[in-house]
């Protein structure tokens, strides 16, 4: 955070923020960035960048197209990552955060249907949902327990999420600072419960979900992402 500031001071982050957490994904980012608003219904829209560790090139491709990013020397894992990006957005006076994965699957031209239901007034918190729009099929083993997972969180935590691994989202800022996160991977059903439980207003907007543009996934295979999920699902209710 201090690196942050001393090269980019202040000005940069804008009141509504994409953070972007990114994992080896320097060919992806080139097309992801190129295709962000500059505002949506007016706000001013700002892109941070949260590198992983990566050893692909994509620090230097990101500051090589004039975008803000923080450049984490080993790889944490998305949720820490995801920290770091709130902490510098919160502390540098953005009013909502919008999360998107790096690999081309969400469509930055739906970044409106998130925020405007929180410049509206009705959430503080909005997941997009694909189940709600629309996915290009891909693994229907993942998209079972996608199923399984919002059976298992509405039923702990009370909501009625229908994509709960779903990590685009626009979040309050002054909310999220309520939301303890301390899962530094498999973060988004942490997220979504203590959301719940600390009676943040959750909603959802439809989005398209597609293939990743280019390179591997780095979820790993279907039954060690289960049950890891399934993992933060016990301890965060447990908490």
């Amino acid at each position: 955070m201090e690196e942050f500031d001393r090269v980019y001071g202040k000005g940069v982050i804008k009141p509504v923020t994409i953070i972007i957490p990114a994992y080896n994904e320097a060919e992806n980012l080139r097309h992801v960035l190129a295709r962000i608003p500059s505002n949506v219904m007016g706000t001013e829209v700002s892109v941070l960048v949260v590198d992983d560790g990566s050893d692909d090139g994509s620090c230097q491709i990101v500051q090589n197209l004039k975008y803000p990013i923080v450049c984490n020397k080993i790889n944490r894992g998305g949720g820490a990552a995801l920290r770091l990006g709130y902490d510098i957005a919160s502390r540098h006076g953005a009013k909502i955060v919008v999360t998107m994965d790096a690999d081309g699957q969400h469509l930055p031209e739906e970044i409106e249907r998130l925020v405007s239901p929180i410049l509206e007034g009705r959430y503080d918190f909005v997941i997009g949902s694909r189940v709600l729009g629309r996915h290009e099929k891909d693994d229907p083993i993942r998209f079972i327990g996608i199923h399984i997972f919002n059976a298992l969180i509405n039923f702990l935590a009370g909501t009625k999420i229908t994509d709960c691994t779903n990590g685009f989202r626009a979040f309050k800022v002054e909310e999220l600072e309520k939301v303890t996160l301390r899962q530094d991977q498999f973060h988004t059903s942490e997220l979504i419960m203590d959301a719940a439980k600390k009676g943040i207003r959750i909603g959802e907007a439809p989005v398209t979900i597609l293939r990743r543009k280019s390179g591997t996934s780095k979820k790993g295979k279907n039954w060690k992402y289960g049950l890891n999920f399934l993992k933060t699902i016990i301890k965060s209710w447990w908490r």
